[in-house]
């Protein structure tokens, strides 16, 4: 029903933990996760919403601490807080994103944008209609800014280039290079609810035959592919860039592009390393509070 209320399942944490918590809690309740970071407090907070409870508060408590407690043994995060489970009005949960989430240039080629702003484009600029909350994705987030802001550095006018878009989450990255003219567009994702959604934002913003939205998992990928992409995006944990550089690269054309992101500053040297064994230099990278992103391009 469209009043009906929805539950809140949120865990605050640090920027270090907050990618692993979000796999915690995307794997419990296989829903997309989101992740707020309140711009006074720099708390941040991992979130999923839940249409319909299915099991007690008691029993998802119990889940989330055996998989907090094994996120800290692993050493992949260094602080998660409380766990706040709440009941929420639909019309509460709306209006509270409403006030967070506002229209994004990159450039003058794209705008990203909910759907409730009223914000026009510019003559000649591809539109992105997205809502947070319910994924993960947004443009908001500096390592997905910084993933769109290189889709719209590399793409040239008049030339067909191809994209790879690997943990394509909410689909933002597919869509944005649809609307930028990229041609053709394949979209991964291990996550088959990441998928749903991304399919679902494709079929919004028009684009869902222009864009190859696929679960895969990239581990079990052939480690060689002989269709190569002009530019590959790859927004993914440390862990999978660094362990899986060689599938990555193997799938990028002679002159492409890698753009990476999802990556600590303290972690990013050794991602640099890795590309650079496999005969990529750093182009242009960024950091941004706890993060940092780049693109990388085969050392000529």
């Amino acid at each position: 029903m469209p009043g009906s209320p929805i539950w809140q399942i949120s865990v605050t944490t640090s920027a270090e933990a907050e990618e692993a918590i979000a796999a915690l809690l995307e794997s419990i309740f296989a829903e997309p996760a989101s992740v707020y970071t309140d711009a006074q407090t720099q708390r941040t907070a991992v979130s999923i919403y839940w249409p319909k409870r299915s099991c007690p508060e008691a029993e998802i408590r119990v889940r989330l601490r055996r998989g907090l407690r094994q996120i800290r043994e692993r050493g992949r995060g260094i602080y998660a807080g409380r766990v706040a489970i709440r009941k929420i009005r639909r019309q509460d949960w709306a209006e509270s994103w409403k006030k967070h989430f506002k229209p994004l240039e990159f450039g003058q080629a794209l705008l990203v944008k909910p759907s409730w702003s009223q914000c026009k484009p510019r003559a000649g600029q591809g539109v992105v209609v997205l809502d947070p909350g319910l994924s993960f994705g947004t443009g908001q987030h500096p390592t997905t800014a910084f993933c769109l802001e290189q889709l719209v550095a590399c793409r040239q006018n008049g030339k067909t280039q191809s994209l790879l878009d690997i943990g394509t989450g909410t689909g933002i990255l597919a869509i944005a290079a649809s609307r930028l003219g990229y041609r053709p567009i394949q979209a991964l994702d291990l996550d088959p609810a990441a998928v749903r959604v991304a399919k679902a934002n494709a079929l919004q913003n028009r684009v869902a035959k222009r864009v190859r939205i696929l679960q895969r998992d990239l581990t079990r990928l052939p480690l060689d592919s002989e269709t190569k992409f002009d530019v590959i995006c790859a927004n993914l944990t440390y862990d999978l860039l660094v362990e899986q550089t060689k599938r990555i690269v193997n799938r990028l054309q002679p002159r492409g592009t890698l753009i990476s992101a999802g990556i600590l500053k303290t972690q990013f040297e050794q991602v640099q390393v890795g590309y650079a064994a496999a005969g990529l230099k750093l182009i242009a990278t960024r950091k941004e509070k706890e993060w940092q992103s780049g693109a990388f391009a085969f050392a000529r």
